[in-house]
């Protein structure tokens, strides 16, 4: 008899939490279960403890600016504007999706939309049409509801906008926003992030407490931004060397106003700036490398690869 009970009260849980996590309008938890164990499209680089770039898409690093204010003649909006054009039919509009809740200071009224939309026309608009709209929230509920993420469904190009990277994990990381960023880079999309916005497409941060990670577009990678202009160049190296991170993760150091193309598991470096590779190892002192403008760099094997004969940028 007893056995019996414990039985139909076991029976009567499961149907109680079907019917409470089947539905995927708000609730955080089965997206979350999702999302958790495949960590986007790299779920094959972290099992096997290797630094991978996304199956398919692109990924664009910027390592900030100097400036509080977004500029339209920033040299980065073309690249991202090339790069982002090539998964979509010529004459076909660029479907923009910006993501500023990095910024502690927005309160996504409507003169700041239409701010960064003017800019974003402007910077955007020299190879045809541009449709852009806004993704903002700090409730994770509203991050997993269908409709909040609808503007996802068509975008070929997200901008995630710098600020402090733990805002953008703790709103949308293993939720239903982050699994339409994922689908982005499955359809061939662009996703592009200034500062906190590069910070959050590797696996962890560097600079938060333990365990906060990103939205591991790149797996095993950490990224560090501002380098030069804040003295970051021997951070990570340091990091290493106390064994603060483990010798599977890669460290990515971008300078401002540099950009890190990733594709696959190749990172083309864009600017006149640098990029600063730590490759720790298991024993003895992190090697350290330094990428300039037109260099390229293989994240699996960490090696650098012989640069393109011409830099189309």
């Amino acid at each position: 008899m007893n056995q019996n009970r414990r039985i139909n009260r076991a029976a009567l849980v499961i149907i109680l939490a079907i019917a409470v996590f089947g539905s995927t309008e708000n609730s955080s938890v089965a997206l979350s279960v999702n999302d958790q164990y495949r960590e986007c499209n790299n779920s094959l680089g972290q099992e096997k403890h290797e630094t991978r770039g996304p199956e398919s898409g692109c990924l664009i690093l910027h390592g900030g600016g100097s400036g509080k204010n977004i500029s339209p003649d920033d040299p980065s909006f073309p690249v991202i504007e090339k790069l982002a054009r090539k998964s979509i039919k010529k004459g076909q509009a660029l479907n923009v999706v910006v993501i500023p809740t990095a910024k502690p200071k927005y309160k996504d009224s409507k003169k700041e939309r239409e701010t960064l939309k003017s800019i974003g026309q402007k910077a955007l608009g020299s190879f045809g049409s541009v449709n852009i709209e806004f993704i903002h929230t700090l409730d994770r509920k509203k991050a997993n509801q269908v409709s909040f993420c609808k503007p996802l469904e068509t975008a070929n190009l997200v901008i995630i906008l710098g600020g402090y990277p733990s805002r953008l994990t703790k709103a949308y990381r293993g939720t239903r926003v982050h699994r339409m960023l994922d689908q982005v880079l499955k359809r061939n999309g662009v996703i592009a992030g200034a500062s906190a916005g590069a910070i959050v497409q590797g696996s962890n941060f560097s600079r938060a407490p333990a365990g906060e990670r990103g939205f591991g577009w790149i797996s095993n990678c950490i990224v560090d931004v501002h380098v030069t202009k804040r003295k970051r160049q021997k951070y990570l190296s340091n990091k290493f060397e106390q064994k603060k991170f483990g010798s599977r993760y890669l460290g990515v150091g971008i300078d401002e106003s540099m950009l890190v193309i990733v594709k696959q598991d190749i990172i083309e470096v864009v600017g006149k700036k640098r990029v600063h590779i730590t490759n720790p190892s298991r024993s003895g002192s992190p090697k350290m490398l330094t990428l300039r403008d037109g260099d390229r760099y293989h994240l699996r094997d960490r090696k650098r690869l012989k640069p393109k004969p011409e830099n189309p940028w």
